[in-house]
């Protein structure tokens, strides 16, 4: 492949540099030098550009919540108030 200046791309060696290794960024599947990748708090090996800090939200813990009703709010349940039959007519209703 060649651009429009005529130099050649996409062959292997367009990414040497002494004392590096190519290697493939995870994002854009490039090939990138070893110099200029960095890996990912997940694992990923991307080219610098493409790297970003893991998000501080990650790391907030929640705060365990005092769901007890305090002792002056609560009362006992009520006596149940069965009604026997024909104790409620349709006059009632």
């Amino acid at each position: 492949m060649r651009t429009r200046r005529g130099k050649e791309t996409g062959k292997c060696g367009d990414n040497y540099k002494k004392g590096q290794w190519n290697v493939l960024c995870d994002y854009s599947g490039f090939e990138i030098a070893s110099g200029d990748a960095k890996r990912t708090w997940d694992g990923f090996v991307v080219h610098k550009r493409f790297w970003e800090n893991r998000q501080p939200q990650d790391f907030v813990r929640g705060v365990k919540d005092n769901i007890a009703t305090p002792p002056h709010m609560t009362r006992p349940d009520p006596e149940d108030d069965f009604l026997t039959a024909n104790e409620v007519t349709i006059d009632d209703l």
